[in-house]
Formats: C-alpha cells, structure tokens, sequence
C-alpha cells in the first residue's frame, strides 16, 4: 500500500512539474535546455524499492548535462 501511494505521489508531481514546463527551448542559469524523453529511475523507499519516470532536460549545447525538474523540486540529491 505505501508503495501505490508514494508511486502515485510521484506520477502526480511528474505531471505537475511537466505541465509548468514552457514548451520548446528555456533558459536556466544562463544555459539552455530542452525536454527530453522521460527516463525510468528506481527509488528505494521505506517500503521497497519503486520505479518511477521523470523527464529530463538536455543542454542544447551538446555538452551532454542536464537535469531533472522532478529531482529539483523533491530535492532528491541525483538531479542530474
């Protein structure tokens, strides 16, 4: 049961944290970044280990860094 509702906690905040997205390109700390595909990840909780998806915004410089908004507002430390 803890496992359903932390996994629907963070399928929730996802789509929050999506929807406040601006669409196409945005600027962040003076680099630019555009959504990527949303990429699985495993949390281990409490209660078990979970998988869950989040987005990813890539630099568009090709750099290769980015971030995940997900990470960001959770505060999850691995945001990259």
């Amino acid at each position: 049961m803890g496992r359903m509702l932390l996994t629907l906690f963070l399928a929730l905040r996802e789509e929050h944290v999506v929807e406040q997205l601006p669409e196409g390109r945005i600027t962040w700390f003076g680099r630019v970044y555009r959504p990527r595909p949303a990429v699985a990840r495993n949390l281990t909780t409490l209660f078990g280990t979970l998988r869950y998806w989040r987005t990813y915004m890539r630099e568009v410089s090709g750099i290769g860094s980015g971030y995940h908004p997900l990470c960001l507002w959770l505060c999850l430390g691995a945001a990259r």
